[in-house]
């Protein structure tokens, strides 16, 4: 490109105001951008580029990306794999950004909530950005889809200050400064919900509303009440409620559609029979600390080795709970399909 063209297209007036500039260190710049108009990126080494993703590998400095619909409700940027590459701020996205915004992993990346001046309406992904700052408050109540915030340690703010907008993810692991109760998720999430250590988070399942139909994490939640009949039988991939031990219910509530991960430890309040519908073996399974009888912890090994659908390579984890000889031919048959069984004494 003819250099005085790009210095008009880069930095003269209103071009310049539809420039970001990202600040990158040696190696593989794998930005996207995904909906943008007259997109131009322009490199260290003075190289240009017009396609949505140049995975270019770079000398440490700054990479100018110029597109000409920045606002648009469908634009899209992810770092790719970036990573720690990304030296910026939230601040040079320069609030222009309203739908998606994705940076994975990108630990050198500083900056407030509030660099984004509130305009995300749609999806924001920051995970493992551990030096993030500002309260949940700054988002002002626009994202309606997703949200992880997973490792920003330092985020503050309430649950209630997502507005109960977000339908589909929230990811606010080791968030341990988050307060809030799951009543104000408003019953809108139906996908996955992970609030994994935020011990500030009151509330009982029964504010869930019986939506999430995948995945829910509520470890260390001590302050969480309610019983496993609230999820109405709807989680079919993972559930992890580790020292929830104020929760009851039985394992019959969840309906046996879990395919990968049940950890109900320290549950004492947790009793049943887990039986598998279809599919529905957990690959990993704690039930250490519950209050399983041992007739209990026969018939869901009986149950494991008796599903329809019979899983291998399981891992069954019960320690200091009870069974029976009852159940010895069930263990025998799930330790021959590669399943490892621990912590279960025999009585």
């Amino acid at each position: 490109m003819n250099p005085t063209l790009k210095e008009i297209i880069l930095f003269g007036g209103e071009k310049k105001a539809n420039t970001i500039l990202l600040n990158c260190d040696a190696g593989l710049m794998d930005f996207s951008i995904t909906g943008g108009k007259n997109v131009l990126w322009t490199f260290p080494d003075g190289t240009t580029s017009t396609v949505s993703r140049p995975a270019k590998t770079i000398e440490k400095g700054i990479v100018s990306l110029y597109c000409s619909n920045w606002g648009d409700p469908t634009l899209q940027l992810n770092d790719n794999g970036t990573d720690s590459r990304f030296r910026g701020k939230l601040a040079d996205f320069q609030g222009k950004l309203t739908y998606y915004l994705y940076l994975y992993n990108c630990t050198n990346i500083t900056g407030s909530l509030a660099d984004l001046q509130g305009k995300l309406t749609y999806y924001l992904g920051l995970y493992n950005c551990t030096n993030i700052t500002g309260s949940l408050a700054d988002l002002q109540g626009k994202l309606t889809y997703y949200l992880n915030l997973s490792n920003c340690t330092s985020i503050t703010g309430s649950l209630a200050d997502l507005q109960g907008k977000l339908t589909d993810y929230l990811n606010l692991s080791n968030c341990t400064n988050i307060t809030g109760s799951l009543a104000d998720l408003q019953g809108k999430l139906t996908y996955y919900l992970y609030l994994y250590n935020c011990t500030n988070i009151t509330g009982s399942l029964a504010d869930l509303q019986g939506k999430l139909t995948y995945h829910l994490g509520l470890y260390n939640c001590t302050s969480i009440t309610g019983s496993l009949a609230d999820l109405q039988g709807k989680l079919t991939y993972y559930l992890d409620l580790y020292n929830c031990t104020s929760i009851t219910g039985s394992l019959a509530d969840l309906q046996g559609k879990l395919t990968y991960y049940l950890d109900l430890s320290n549950c004492t309040n947790i009793t049943g029979v887990y039986t598998p519908s279809g599919t529905g073996t957990p690959t990993f399974t704690i039930l250490t600390g519950t209050g399983l009888s041992t007739a209990d912890m026969d018939n869901t090994l009986i149950a494991y080795a008796g599903a329809i659908t019979p899983k291998s390579n399981g891992t069954f984890t019960a320690t200091g709970k009870t069974r029976s000889t009852a159940s010895d031919a069930a263990v025998a048959t799930l330790l021959g399909r590669g399943w490892t069984i621990s912590g279960l004494v025999v009585v």
